[in-house]
């Protein structure tokens, strides 16, 4: 159908290859997720790509691919899409949540070129590739602790680590969280500076696919507490709380060691 898009389950990895014909049938979407192909002729930036949807769009509306993401802001009487997902590619789908109760009906521009947009964005792109078919987001925010540029945050399960973001401009860290395996379960938080840990936190938000936490204009606060290169390059072992332990632990998850994350898989 050229409306809609598909998911396909392989049992191996491997490449497929669809062809098709250009359509320029309308897309409608409703209240909550939608799936949909972007059927332009050519690669956009978001802005340009749903420009006729941006005119309907309401703040907290989110796109999202399966790396990245952006969500819909309002800056004055217009609305802005923030995030690490600039632009949109021919022939993928992607999911668009709407917020409004009333439907949207749009198109995407066509051109009649050979022409790919392949701009660069001032916004933090993501740094590490999702290959899970479901994904969590938050626009986050950091309490407690100062940032600066080039700060990374860093989500753990366990002691797996399912995602990372470099803070942008706003100090705000979008956060694109893949995983296939679990559900309600909760996530760590590490503050990275030149690969140092700098602040730590075991907060209470819980993994739940597709859910979308803050915006650009009221990011999701995590409250950090820092980490004492001092007091914690000791060679002993803490948990991200700073409670010093009395031994290596033997417990799943992760820890700080002489100043840097140290996973644990028992």
């Amino acid at each position: 159908h050229p409306t809609l898009m598909y998911r396909i389950y392989s049992s191996s990895e491997k490449s497929a290859y669809f062809e098709g014909y250009p359509t320029f049938d309308e897309i409608t979407v409703r209240k909550g997720w939608n799936r949909i192909a972007y059927l332009s002729t050519i690669n956009l930036p978001i802005a340009q790509a749903l420009a006729e949807y941006t005119e309907q769009a309401h703040e907290g509306d989110v796109i999202k691919s399966q790396d990245g993401f952006s969500v819909a802001t309002r800056a004055g009487n217009t609305i802005v899409w923030k995030g690490t997902l600039q632009f949109m590619e021919t022939g993928k789908g992607y999911m668009l949540k709407r917020m409004a109760d009333e439907e949207a009906k749009f198109t995407y521009p066509l051109y009649w070129s050979n022409n790919r947009y392949t701009g660069s964005s001032t916004a933090s792109a993501p740094i590490r590739e999702t290959f899970t078919s479901t994904t969590m987001n938050i626009v986050a925010s950091v309490e407690d602790v100062e940032t600066e540029a080039g700060d990374i945050m860093a989500v753990y399960r366990g002691a797996e680590r399912l995602a990372e973001a470099v803070a942008d401009e706003e100090h705000l860290f979008y956060l694109n969280i893949g995983n296939d395996t679990m559900s309600d379960e909760t996530l760590t938080f590490v503050l990275e500076r030149e690969e140092n840990v700098v602040a730590a936190t075991s907060s209470k938000i819980k993994y739940k696919e597709n859910l979308v936490l803050g915006t650009p204009n009221e990011p999701t606060a995590i409250n950090f507490t820092a980490v004492e290169p001092d007091s914690m390059n000791d060679g002993k072992w803490y948990t991200v709380s700073g409670i010093q332990l009395p031994k290596a632990p033997n417990k799943t998850g992760i820890y700080i060691h002489n100043g840097k994350v140290k996973c644990i898989n028992k």
